[in-house]
């Protein structure tokens, strides 16, 4: 009897048919395993800063129905950072009365820290931390804690959210910490709230993202940092620098956007020497040009408002600011003259209108409306205000220099030529101030410029 065989073929097809209905099983069943998220787990700064208790008072009139406030309102108010510095261990700040408040380094465990509540007063702590990220990440952001809490991530408010105590987790406020490449400074300020019962106490935890976890973060309380690309970008800049006429002293001016978008300038006064600061003024105006007084330890700038400019004259010495020029439309070029007694400054001025409406062009770079823009130069005697003019007619007298005494001046005028290079001419004069009168030295057009 032939014993029975089954067919190759319906034991292939039998074992495709069990793959078919095992193998998604299986997939499908590791595919769960895999889509379940392995839950972070929150990590504790070892380390935070945290100042001294602030008592918060409130104001005069505070119960008034009208605007009157809260105490918790008074937390909204407050800076995110108490005097705009970076938190450091033993840096202090200035308070009311001439009272001064220091931070600390405090060891933070899970529980956090418990700070003493202050009797019958309300009080606001700040605490700060610095995190370092070596990539782009978001990172959940939570607080323990009953009493108010308001904080801030580079010095832009973090929106937290309260949840109250349930079964398994105490009172806390919860936000997110969008964190590029670098070095952030989280800064928190909470309040003893005397409506609110129980211990003062704070404890502040992050959680990383799955994906990425604890690696390449780190938490610190040193403020040293490396330079970003906000730091290069943002940095104050030199505009001008002008030297004192004895070389002990340099006007600088600078500039920087604090914001990012918000530029703000301002003037320093330094020693040469050692550099040291000896004056400064920022305020709202930036000075415009600034040049020193030949005589003595004198400055003077320009300011501009509404289309108008002043020039003032500052003593270092005595500290009086005077005006030297005020209110000048069209205000150009000016400089002292060597003994100090008078400024010569331009005058712009702008064509008439044609009255037939149509313009004929005289050169080729007539197209532009600025060709025809002059200029004419005037006197201002110092101290009085007395002013003269010195020229005028249809071209403009620039690059001007008086000499040492005062009494004479040379200055440049010039005009378009195309017929041959370099294409415009250029003249010396020799003015005698006291007469007014003009004595033409050179024409030339290749000379640059002439002192005496």
């Amino acid at each position: 009897m032939r014993p029975f065989r089954v067919p190759t073929r319906l034991i292939l097809t039998l074992f495709l048919l069990c793959s078919l209905v095992v193998l998604p099983t299986l997939a499908a069943a590791q595919d769960d395993e895999m889509d379940t998220p392995t839950e972070a787990t929150p990590v504790h700064p070892e380390k935070i800063l945290v100042t001294d208790a602030v008592p918060l008072l409130l104001p005069a009139f505070h119960d008034d129905e009208l605007a009157g406030v809260k105490i918790a309102d008074l937390l909204d108010e407050m800076p995110g950072s108490p005097d705009g510095a970076a938190p450091a261990k033993d840096r202090e700040f200035a308070g009311p009365g001439g009272s001064s408040y220091r931070w600390h380094v405090k060891s933070s465990k899970d529980e956090g820290i418990k700070f003493d509540r202050p009797k019958d007063e309300t009080a606001v702590r700040y605490v700060a931390f610095y995190i370092t990220t070596d990539r782009w990440r978001k990172l959940s952001f939570s607080m323990t804690g009953e009493h108010p809490v308001k904080g801030s991530l580079d010095g832009a408010p973090l929106a937290l959210a309260k949840k109250d105590a349930d079964d398994e987790n105490p009172a806390r406020h919860e936000g997110e910490l969008k964190l590029a490449i670098g070095k952030h400074l989280v800064v928190l300020r909470t309040m003893a709230d005397p409506e609110v019962e129980g211990d003062w106490n704070l404890g502040v935890a992050v959680t990383p993202d799955t994906l990425n976890g604890t690696e390449g973060l780190e938490f610190s309380v040193d403020p040293k940092r490396h330079v970003d690309i906000q730091k290069v970008l943002n940095a104050p800049r030199v505009s001008s620098v002008a030297l004192s006429p004895d070389g002990t002293l340099a006007a600088i001016k600078l500039g920087e956007y604090r914001n990012g978008k918000d530029h703000e300038q301002w003037l320093e006064i330094r020693n040469t020497a050692d550099g040291s600061l000896v004056h400064l003024w920022r305020t709202g105006q930036a000075p415009g040009t600034v040049a020193w007084h030949p005589v003595g330890r004198k400055l003077s700038w320009q300011t501009n408002n509404n289309g108008k400019a002043t020039v003032w004259l500052h003593d270092l010495e005595t500290g009086e600011t005077v005006t030297v020029l005020a209110d000048i439309e069209k205000l150009g070029r000016w400089s002292w003259a060597p003994d100090g007694d008078s400024i010569v400054y331009a005058i712009n001025r702008s064509p008439d209108d044609d009255p037939r409406k149509v313009k004929r062009v005289l050169h080729p770079a007539d197209r532009q409306p600025w060709w025809r823009g002059r200029s004419h130069l005037m006197q201002v005697f110092v101290p009085g205000g007395l002013t003269r003019r010195l020229t005028a007619g249809p071209v403009s007298a620039n690059s001007w220099e008086v000499s040492d005494d005062g009494k004479k001046m040379l200055f440049f005028t010039g005009e378009p030529d195309i017929t041959q290079r370099p294409f415009s001419t250029t003249e010396l004069w020799l003015m005698d101030l006291e007469t007014l009168k003009v004595e033409l030295l050179l024409d030339d057009p290749w000379i640059g410029g002439a002192i005496f």
